[in-house]
């Protein structure tokens, strides 16, 4: 639906949850054993060649990467650092941390706490399972089964939206 009016560009993080084994690390055998990552590469196998929709390659940093859309470099991170709270200084840090780098940053967009926000520097998507124990029980937050899209203009201007999806009726899965 939204190649209808948009070039769509994909990218993804690897997140902690949908990991296969049980081994949690970030290094490539252990980051692409990840339902994530699978998904992601069947989509970009499924779109492969369609007219308006491209898939940025997986590369080594699975938690962290900066893409650049429309001129704009944002940051994906998956987030499980310590963004849960205090936000607005740990992102900031993070424009510092790239700007030292010579990389300057638009956005951040992050996930890990499955409740969606969506502000004027930064985003955090919530998750298609909503809340789970770790993020009602340990972090008091509440959320949706829900994603953000963006659309990010070559003027600098980034719009968000969260789109939820608690109403699945008519999909088959």
């Amino acid at each position: 639906d939204l190649n209808k009016d948009f070039n769509v560009r994909c990218a993804n993080v690897t997140g902690n949850e949908s990991r296969v084994g049980k081994d949690i690390g970030w290094v490539n055998d252990i980051g692409q054993d990840n339902f994530d990552f699978m998904i992601y590469n069947t989509l970009a196998y499924v779109f492969n060649g369609a007219k308006g929709v491209s898939f940025l390659p997986p590369d080594d940093t699975f938690v962290e990467k900066v893409v650049n859309v429309a001129g704009q470099n944002i940051l994906l991170i998956h987030g499980h650092n310590g963004f849960a709270h205090d936000t607005d200084r740990k992102v900031a840090a993070k424009f510092g941390q790239y700007a030292q780098q010579g990389i300057i940053l638009k956005y951040v967009i992050c996930g890990h706490i499955h409740s969606a926000v969506i502000s004027d520097i930064h985003a955090r998507s919530s998750g298609l399972p909503g809340s789970n124990n770790y993020s009602q029980n340990a972090l008091n937050l509440t959320g949706k089964a829900s994603q953000n899209i963006y659309i990010i203009n070559s003027n600098g201007d980034i719009h968000g939206m969260k789109i939820d999806l608690q109403d699945t009726t008519g999909y088959n899965g």
